[in-house]
């Protein structure tokens, strides 16, 4: 992301009347407010996603869903809870490691391609820079990544049985979340109502 950032944003700055510290600053900006938290959450609720449907339709075909749901146990509680808690935990952590990395990745480019000069790249992270940025960052996504998760658990927990068949996590798996939701929609409404 910084590295091709970085060469991108050189290559377009040809003036002489604008200085190569500009470079990092750019950089900066896009990898902390765009890059870092657009890309890591495109790609959790992909396979995270996923990851949780598949496994969730899973209980609920082998009936341990129900099985928790006889002793007693808030099966909501106990098998979104944990799921919340960690996406509120690493969504934020993985986002400014991303983030970090995509500015490292433009130093280096950077710096290797001889675009710009160590000290200049430098210079330019500090020029101008807005800690509320560093914060905004993590919390950009967080609140959607968070909400895809809650929605998605629940989702499949409520699901009824034959839903959550073979039929069900084959579209899931072939069309992604959304064709899987209308598909578990569409048997819900046809095996409970009829």
């Amino acid at each position: 992301m910084g590295a091709v950032s970085a060469l991108q944003t050189s290559y377009q700055l040809v003036s002489n009347f604008i200085p190569r510290s500009t470079i990092a600053t750019i950089v900066r900006d896009t990898v902390i407010l765009e890059f870092a938290p657009t890309l890591v959450c495109i790609v959790l609720a992909g396979v995270v996603g996923s990851k949780i449907a598949s496994e969730l339709g899973n209980m609920r075909v082998s009936e341990q869903i129900d099985a928790l749901e006889i002793m007693g146990i808030n099966t909501k509680a106990y098998l979104v809870m944990p799921k919340i808690v960690a996406a509120l935990i690493m969504i934020p952590l993985l986002v400014v490691v991303s983030a970090a990395l995509g500015i490292w990745g433009g130093r280096l480019a950077g710096v290797m391609s001889g675009i710009i000069a160590p000290n200049i790249y430098d210079k330019g992270l500090i020029e101008g820079f807005k800690p509320y940025n560093v914060f905004f960052c993590p919390c950009k996504r967080l609140y959607v990544r968070v909400y895809h998760c809650q929605y998605f658990c629940i989702l499949r927990i409520l699901c009824k049985r034959r839903c959550a068949g073979n039929r069900a996590l084959q579209y899931q798996g072939r069309g992604g979340e959304l064709c899987g939701h209308i598909v578990c929609r569409l048997y819900s409404r046809r095996f409970v109502a009829g």
